[in-house]
Formats: C-alpha cells, structure tokens, sequence
C-alpha cells in the first residue's frame, strides 16, 4: 500500500475518532447519561482507585491484546490514533465553551452526541486499516461468534452497561438511546457512505 494511501486512511481514522470522542463530550454536556463504555469505565475507575484516563487506557490495552490474539488484522496504528483522537475529542465541546443544558434544550446535545458518536465509529471503520479498540475487541468477537455488527454491539454495550452500574458508574436515559441505538445507526452511517 503506498504511503501516501495509507497516510490518507489514517487522517480518516483520525477524523472519525475525534468525532467520537465528541459524542462522548456532548452525551456527557447532555447529563442524561453516556455511551455503555464509559458507564463501565466510571464504574471501574472509581473501584480500582485509579483515574478515568489511566482506567481507559488499561481497559483499551486489555481489549487490543485480545483482538490482536483472535483477529490480528483489527489492529494496526490505526487502533492507535483512535485512542489518541477520542481522547482529543471527548474534551473538544467542553473546551470550546459548549454549555450544560437541562432538559428539554438537553435532549439535543443527546442526539448530537449519538450522531457524532455513530458517525465517528463508521469513519474509522471505512478506510479498513485497523479499527479502534473497541471496534477491534467487537470485530473479533463476531469471528468467535458470527453475527451482525449491531447484534454483537447490543451484547457488548449490554455486558458493559451491566457491569459498570453494579460498580457503581451512572446510567442514564442517554445510556439507554446509545444501547439501543449506536449499533443500527453505524451500519446505516456506513451502508450510506459506502455507496
């Protein structure tokens, strides 16, 4: 592949991860709840005594090792740059001075935070050249256990949202829309720019 083909797909992995992280920022502005990954993340953090960050990349290294021992070819540099972007953008509408908005105003940075959130996932699965760590951890699960992105998505949201309430992270009614939604509007995202 040449250089500058892959330098391309990785500017779209990056892309795609900044957008992500920044669902995550605008899901947290909402305060209704946030994606089923950091419910767990929160959850486990606060148990293991160490910081959120410090907690995600734990957490990310467990999920890339086992991707990398299952389906080597989920994870690259690419799965690199994802972490880095997300993190970036997780931050991004916070730093930019986007507000805090209760409910009813809330319920947009809700659905902001699900579409970016969805559409950041699809952008760093297109240029096929690694995926992110959890993308990584989901694509190798569906070798083990065939089944339809969404499908093994809702399982793994589930088992995350799950477990990080009973270690005490925060569910909201913004973890539920992420649960039920982030899978199918993924495959749509990608189904649409793919044509």
């Amino acid at each position: 592949m040449k250089t500058e083909t892959l330098l391309k797909k990785y500017v779209i992995v990056a892309a795609g991860s900044l957008l992500l992280g920044m669902g995550i920022g605008f899901a947290d502005l909402a305060a209704l709840g946030t994606d089923p990954f950091t419910v767990f993340l929160t959850g486990t953090y606060r148990r293991v005594g160490v910081s959120l960050g410090t907690m995600n990349l734990i957490i990310n290294f467990m999920q890339i090792v086992m991707a990398f021992m299952v389906r080597r070819d989920t994870v690259s540099a690419a799965t690199v740059i994802a972490m880095i972007g997300t993190s970036a953008g997780i931050d991004l509408p916070g730093l930019i001075g986007i507000p805090v908005l209760p409910l009813p105003a809330g319920a947009l940075w809700l659905v902001s935070g699900l579409m970016l959130y969805s559409l950041g996932i699809a952008l760093t699965q297109i240029p096929k050249c690694g995926y992110s760590p959890y993308d990584a951890y989901i694509f190798s699960l569906i070798k083990l256990f065939p089944c339809e992105y969404h499908v093994m998505r809702w399982i793994t949201d589930l088992i995350f949202v799950v477990t990080g309430w009973l270690l005490g992270g925060t569910v909201g009614i913004g973890t539920i829309v992420f649960l039920i939604f982030t899978g199918r509007l993924v495959e749509i995202i990608l189904d649409f720019l793919e044509k």
